[in-house]
């Protein structure tokens, strides 16, 4: 199976250009994304925060050994509106361990939350990144700006 590298995707400074992505999901089912990059969020950290050299233990929390990416991006022109393309990454440094790479569409800002929200148990929670990439994702429009500031205030 094949996932692409973290450079293949746009990172933070890329934010609010328009470019073609190719991503290919742990199914090995590939979409070419034609999108403004709107926002991107990690929780990666530098730093280790464990004792078990030199990787930290499957089930034990560590950011530098395995950490989760998002990347938002809008199809279509500044003028139109077009749907919302988000990627998802659960990245590790350890050896013999894979990237697992998702991605999904929202056609309205309804979706988009249930898209950027969705937990593996079928709650909906608001991590740091989806919250970081949001945030980076209303500089670059409108519609998320406004989304962004009633969702932070209503808690």
């Amino acid at each position: 199976m094949s996932t692409p590298p973290a450079n293949t995707l746009p990172g933070p400074d890329d934010a609010g250009m328009h470019g073609t992505w190719e991503v290919t999901d742990r199914n090995g089912t590939t979409a070419v994304i034609d999108a403004d990059f709107l926002g991107f969020g990690s929780s990666f950290r530098p730093a280790h925060n464990h004792v078990y050299p030199p990787y930290s233990k499957r089930g034990n929390h560590c950011s530098t050994c395995r950490w989760y990416e998002t990347w938002i991006f809008q199809e279509g022109t500044k003028d139109e509106d077009g749907r919302y393309v988000v990627i998802s990454q659960g990245r590790s440094a350890v050896p013999g361990e894979v990237t697992f790479v998702t991605f999904g569409y929202a056609t309205d800002l309804g979706e988009l939350l249930e898209v950027l929200t969705l937990q593996p148990d079928g709650s909906h929670k608001v991590i740091p990144p989806v919250a970081r990439a949001l945030e980076m994702a209303a500089d670059y429009s409108d519609r998320i700006e406004s989304f962004y500031a009633v969702m932070r205030t209503s808690g």
